[in-house]
């Protein structure tokens, strides 16, 4: 894919995030567009502005949801920083490895965030529901991913 053309993928997917959020928010197990865009965006940043990337990310969503800021924002940022430091050891570009990636990144990111913040229902929900959510995520990614090859032709 094009470098506009992912850069344009990512940005759709902020977009779908905040437009469908007040649908999924109730649901656990329903998909989630900002920890991929985030992890996208994340591999093609060095570490340091990735991580700053996350930490703007984390300030966005939180006051956006209502949620703790500093947990999100810390969470985001060292997920942000971790998957740009993935990408440097472990170079890939190969759709199964993409949504492996992907929907690992989600399920650690919920489990995180639930453990910074301390709420047993969430780190329940976040054990519970986390995998179906990654997995529905990595497919809604990878619609994306081809949306993006077939407009970038």
């Amino acid at each position: 894919m094009k470098r506009s053309a992912t850069w344009a993928v990512i940005g759709s997917m902020f977009l779908l995030h905040y437009l469908f959020y007040p649908i999924w928010a109730s649901a656990p197990w329903g998909p989630d567009f900002l920890v991929p865009a985030l992890l996208l965006m994340a591999r093609r940043l060095p570490p340091g502005v990735a991580g700053a990337a996350g930490c703007g990310v984390g300030l966005l969503e939180a006051s956006a949801s209502l949620a703790a800021i500093a947990p999100t924002m810390s969470v985001l940022g060292v997920a942000a920083i971790g998957g740009s430091w993935y990408q440097r050891l472990f170079y890939f570009e190969s759709t199964p490895s993409l949504m492996a990636f992907v929907a690992a990144g989600i399920w650690v990111v919920h489990l995180a965030e639930a453990l910074a913040t301390g709420d047993s229902l969430s780190l329940h929900a976040a054990f519970l529901y986390g995998p179906s959510s990654g997995l529905l995520s990595a497919v809604a990614v990878w619609l994306l991913a081809l949306a993006g090859k077939w407009l970038s032709r």
